[in-house]
C-alpha cells in the first residue's frame, strides 16, 4: 500500500490537515464545547474529489441540522424514561439508515448525518436530558464547521475534479467491456467469465453513482445526466447479450464445425471491437454481413441452422448496441461537443428515473443497526458503564456510514483493528505530547506529525 502512495494522496492528506487546523481555530475562537468534534468531522466528511465533496457537504449540513432538531424534540418529551429515550433514538437512527438506502444519490447523506448526529447528541443526553439543547447546538455547530472547512479547503487547494475521475472510470469500463465481449466471441465461457462480468456491472454502477456528483463539480464540462444513465443501461444490457451468444456458439461447436460465413463474421466483429472509437460505417457493413450469414430456414431446416439464425440476429444487436455505447462514451468524455440526435433521444428516453432500490435489504440494514445499538444499550444499562453512551454512538456511526456497502463487516472490522493499534499512539499523545504543548501552533504541528501520514 505504501508503494501506491503518490502525489495526489499527499495533497489530499495535507488538505485534510489544513482543514483540521482551520476548523479547530474557528471552534476555539468561538469557545465551543468540544472543538475536537469539528476536527473529527473533517476526516469523516473529506473526499478526494471536489465535486463529490461539495455534493456531500451541502447535504451533510442539512442532515446535521435535522438530527439536532430530532433530538431536541425526542429527549425532553421522554425525560422521565431513559429506556424509552434510548429506544426512540435507536429507532430514529434505524429509520435514517433505511431511508438513506432508498436514495442512491448524494442526497442520501442527509439521512446518514441525521442518523449519526442524533446518536452523538442523543445518547450522551439520556442521563442528562437538561443539557440536550446545549449539546445539540454545540454538536451542530462543530459538525457544520468541520464540513464547511473540509469543503472549502478541498475545493480551493489543488482540487481534483470529479469529471476527471469519471473519465478514468469510463475508459476502464469501456476497456473491460470490450475485452469481455471479444472473449465471449472467441473463447468458451468459464466460471471466471461470470465473475468478471459481475465486476464490470459493479464498475458501471460506480460510474453512474460518480456521475450523480458531476453537477456539483468544479469542472465546467458536464454531460447531461440522462446520457450517463443511458450509457449505464446500454453497457449493462450488453453483458447478458454476450452470454446468450456464448451459449449458442457453444451449442453450435458441439454439433460440429462452425459455418464458414459465421466464422468469418465472428473474426470481423472481433477485429472491429479492437477499434477504440468504433466505426459507424464498418458497423453498418457488419450488420449487413450478419444478415448475409444467416441461413434460409423453413419447415425442414436443421437445428444448427435455426441456432445460427439466432446467433446472427444477436450479433446484429450486439454490433448496434456497442456502436451506440462508443458514441455515448465519446460524448461523455468530451461533453463540450454537441450531442447527436441519437444521444439526445437516448437521454430523453431514460429521463430522471432513479436507480434501482431494494427495500428489503434497506430494512435488513436498518434492523442490523438497531440490533447492534440495542446490544450496546443493554450492556450500558446492565453494567452502569459511565462511557456506555459513546459505545452506542460509535455503533450508530458505523452502522450509518457503511450501510450502503454490500458487506459492511470487513470495513467495520478494519476500523476496530486500526483503533486498537492506535491506542498506544493515543496514550503517548494524551499523557506526554499534549501536556507539553503550549500554544495553537505547536498543537497543529504535533497533530500534523501523525495526521498527515495517516490520511495518506
Amino acid at each position: 500500500m505504501i508503494n501506491d502512495v503518490g502525489l495526489r494522496p499527499i495533497v489530499f492528506s495535507v488538505n485534510c490537515w489544513i482543514a483540521t487546523i482551520l476548523a479547530l481555530f474557528i471552534a476555539f475562537s468561538l469557545d465551543l464545547k468540544s472543538p475536537a468534534w469539528a476536527m473529527t468531522t473533517v476526516y469523516l466528511t473529506s473526499q478526494p474529489l471536489s465535486g463529490v465533496m461539495r455534493a456531500k457537504a451541502v447535504y451533510r449540513v442539512i442532515g446535521t441540522f435535522i438530527g439536532g432538531v430530532a433530538m431536541v424534540a425526542i429527549v425532553p418529551n421522554l425525560v422521565d424514561a431513559p429506556e424509552l429515550t434510548t429506544l426512540a433514538i435507536i429507532l430514529w437512527v434505524a429509520l435514517c439508515v433505511f431511508v438513506s438506502l432508498l436514495d442512491r444519490t448524494p442526497r442520501s447523506y442527509i439521512f446518514v448525518l441525521a442518523g449519526y448526529t442524533a446518536a452523538l447528541i442523543g445518547f450522551p443526553s439520556v442521563l442528562a436530558p437538561g443539557t440536550v439543547f446545549d449539546t445539540a447546538v454545540s454538536r451542530v455547530e462543530e459538525i457544520t464547521i468541520g464540513v464547511v472547512c473540509a469543503a472549502v479547503v478541498h475545493g480551493l487547494i489543488f482540487p481534483k475534479s470529479a469529471m476527471s475521475a469519471f473519465e478514468q472510470k469510463l475508459r476502464r469500463v469501456i476497456a473491460d467491456a470490450r475485452l469481455s465481449i471479444a472473449e465471449g466471441l472467441t473463447k468458451a465461457p468459464t466460471p471466471q467469465t461470470e465473475m468478471e462480468r459481475r465486476r464490470i456491472a459493479a464498475e458501471i454502477t460506480e460510474l453512474y453513482t460518480l456521475g450523480t456528483s458531476l453537477r456539483f463539480d468544479t469542472s465546467p464540462r458536464r454531460p447531461v445526466m440522462g446520457s450517463v444513465r443511458a450509457f449505464d443501461r446500454r453497457v449493462v444490457a450488453l453483458m447478458p447479450l454476450v452470454g446468450a451468444i456464448e451459449d449458442r456458439l457453444t451449442l453450435l461447436r458441439r454439433i460440429g464445425p462452425l459455418d464458414t460465413k459465421l466464422s468469418r463474421l465472428l473474426t470481423d466483429v472481433y477485429d472491429w471491437l479492437k477499434l477504440e472509437a468504433g466505426d459507424r460505417w464498418r458497423a453498418a457493413e457488419l450488420r449487413a454481413a450478419c444478415a448475409a450469414a444467416a441461413p434460409s430456414v423453413g419447415r425442414q431446416s436443421r437445428w444448427a441452422d435455426l441456432v445460427t439464425v439466432n446467433v446472427t440476429a444477436r450479433l446484429d444487436e450486439l454490433i448496434q448496441s456497442w456502436q451506440a455505447c462508443l458514441e455515448l462514451a465519446a460524448y461523455l468524455t468530451d461533453p463540450a461537443q454537441t450531442p447527436s440526435a441519437d444521444i439526445r433521444a437516448a437521454a430523453a428516453q431514460i429521463g430522471p428515473k432513479p436507480m434501482h432500490t431494494d427495500p428489503g435489504i434497506a430494512l435488513l440494514s436498518a434492523l442490523a443497526a438497531a440490533v447492534a445499538m440495542s446490544i450496546c444499550a443493554f450492556f450500558w444499562i446492565a453494567t452502569a458503564w459511565p462511557e456506555g453512551a459513546s459505545a452506542i454512538a460509535f455503533a450508530a456511526v458505523a452502522s450509518t456510514l457503511f450501510a450502503s456497502l454490500d458487506d459492511p463487516t470487513p470495513s467495520i472490522r478494519n476500523i476496530v483493528t486500526l483503533l486498537a493499534l492506535c491506542i498506544p499512539v493515543v496514550i503517548v499523545y494524551q499523557f506526554f505530547v499534549l501536556p507539553a504543548i503550549d500554544g495553537f501552533v505547536l498543537l497543529c504541528a504535533a497533530l500534523g506529525f501523525v495526521l498527515i501520514p495517516a490520511a495518506s
